[in-house]
């Protein structure tokens, strides 16, 4: 069985009642990076740094979004966190040998503690190869593991995942025609569904502060503990201007911007599509 239904969040309905703003005092500074909007495109995976975006400016923080489409130069020390969706597997293979000519610069960031979330097949490209039927694609070779791909079927499931990380489980589908091997630092266990490989009872990676997982649903959007955790990694790493005030904890509570949440209104129409989803989940066969 298979839940083909999902929720639909209206952002601008949602965020109309916050505060855009906490007046009087300057704000937390950051960049993301979206990385190939115009390749990497599928399963409206653009919602992830969309949420996260907003989420970090109810957070009291200035957010900068920009997209950096294939073919543009890209200065990734400029960026706090850097964000890559799924694509078509001919897109990722575009995707991966430009990003070959950024194989250091990205390397160097990721060891700096740089955020990058990979989701869908866009994570595959930081491992060493991907071999298909036909043919092997050197990527990055930032981290140990080998990809393979095959044609003949798909691999699409539903999913519930564990993880340290996060308190909560999380949930979401996997579509993909590969398999990966050498993971030794899983992001996940798999509770239900798909993991690296057939049987497998891990899915994803984390080292540092790269997070790389399969799990599409939008993940940011469809998981609060795993969005506040991410976010709550992002807000260590932003760069301050030593002049400038930051808003206390307490402040931002007396404005209505608890660290991380948005209004609660919108935290309780996410929590409550979360747990409605995870139950229908849990329910099913194995």
């Amino acid at each position: 069985m298979r839940i083909t239904g999902s929720f639909f969040i209206n952002l601008t309905a949602c965020f109309a009642n916050t505060h855009n703003s906490y007046e009087g005092a300057k704000k937390r500074r950051m960049k993301i990076l979206h990385l190939y909007p115009d390749l990497m495109n599928l399963y409206g995976e653009r919602a992830n740094p969309l949420m996260l975006s907003f989420y970090l400016q109810k957070a009291g923080v200035d957010v900068f979004l920009e997209k950096k489409n294939f073919g543009e130069e890209i200065n990734f020390k400029q960026y706090d966190v850097v964000y890559i969706g799924s694509g078509f597997e001919s897109n990722q293979k575009e995707a991966a040998a430009q990003l070959f000519n950024y194989r250091d610069e990205i390397s160097e960031t990721i060891k700096s503690g740089t955020v990058f979330l990979a989701t869908g097949n866009s994570f595959e490209i930081f491992g060493r190869n991907i071999h298909s039927e036909t043919s092997s694609y050197e990527t990055l070779g930032i981290f140990d593991f080998e990809v393979s791909e095959q044609t003949k079927e798909r691999y699409s499931s539903d999913i519930i995942f564990e993880t340290e990380f996060c308190s909560d489980p999380v949930i979401g589908c996997i579509n993909k025609c590969a398999e990966i091997h050498g993971i030794e630092d899983h992001l996940f266990k798999v509770n239900y569904g798909i993991g690296d490989f057939y049987n497998s009872e891990h899915e994803g990676i984390r080292k540092n502060n790269f997070f790389g997982t399969h799990v599409l649903g939008p993940i940011l959007v469809r998981n609060p503990c795993f969005l506040k955790n991410f976010s709550d990694i992002v807000l260590k790493r932003i760069k301050t201007d030593q002049e400038n005030e930051i808003p206390s904890q307490e402040k931002l509570k007396e404005e209505n911007l608890k660290t991380g949440f948005l209004n609660e209104n919108f935290e309780n129409y996410m929590r409550k599509a979360y747990e409605s989803t995870l139950l229908k989940l849990k329910s099913l066969d194995p």
